[in-house]
């Protein structure tokens, strides 16, 4: 990907982000839509609208590195790393009852946003080996819930599973070529902690070398005149070739 310009990979690993945060958005907004109207569950209320709110933190990373503002993009990262926790938190209780799966599954999913942060955050080759590790870990969280779902699905429509399962494949890989142009693009970007190097003050070092120097000739030269082993116009002479003038 060497050949392909930095801020093209942040637009294209953008566009990957938002069209999957898009649909989901969309989709999230009319569950609750749904549950507030009928439903009086208020931790599934208060779960999902941290979903939606997680969905626009996703959709704000997309087009902070559609627009190449990485520092931004880093800002929408950290609100989606908070919000992810947050809705882990928020329905523990619901995680718990879908088994030991689920769990790490919800707690792979805070720890992928937390790499994102740490990947936009760095930059550089750090950065694209962060970058790199939350691809792995959203690698395996697809392969956990898929395993869960298998699990859930016994006696449900195996057409419904399947494009469910479709669905979910599809996203799923939009996220990683995601991942993977964002990886090129972090690593195109000068790390944020590298160090400053001062500049040197060779020239004036320099300088003050040549200044003693001269000093040094003339003090030998007045030394000279003193003892009389030259004249005074060989001694004006003398001086005036070390001056340069």
């Amino acid at each position: 990907m060497s050949n392909i310009p930095t801020k093209t990979k942040g637009m294209i690993a953008g566009l990957l982000l938002a069209v999957p945060t898009v649909i989901g958005l969309i989709s999230h907004l009319n569950t609750l839509f749904i549950l507030l109207s009928y439903s009086k569950d208020l931790l599934s209320n208060i779960s999902l609208l941290f979903s939606v709110t997680l969905d626009l933190g996703l959709l704000a990373l997309g087009v902070a590195l559609i627009l190449d503002k990485i520092e931004l993009a880093s800002r929408a990262a950290m609100g989606a790393m908070i919000l992810a926790a947050g809705s882990v938190l928020m329905t523990i209780g619901q995680r718990f009852m879908g088994g030991p799966l689920v769990i790490i599954s919800s707690f792979l999913y805070v720890a992928q946003y937390v790499l994102l942060f740490l990947a936009l955050s760095k930059r550089g080759e750090q950065g694209r080996l962060f970058c790199l590790v939350a691809l792995g870990v959203s690698v395996l969280i697809f392969v956990i819930n898929m395993s869960s779902m298998r699990i859930q699905a016994d006696g449900t429509d195996p057409e419904y599973s399947n494009l469910v399962n479709s669905f979910s494949l599809i996203f799923s890989l939009l996220t990683w070529a995601a991942y993977v142009f964002l990886a090129f693009y972090v690593a195109d970007k000068e790390p944020k902690d590298k160090p400053v190097v001062a500049p040197t003050a060779n020239v004036n070092r320099g300088g003050a070398n040549s200044n003693m120097s001269d000093i040094e000739k003339l003090t030998r030269l007045k030394s000279l005149l003193d003892s009389g082993a030259i004249s005074q116009e060989e001694f004006e002479a003398k001086k005036r070739q070390i001056l340069g003038r």
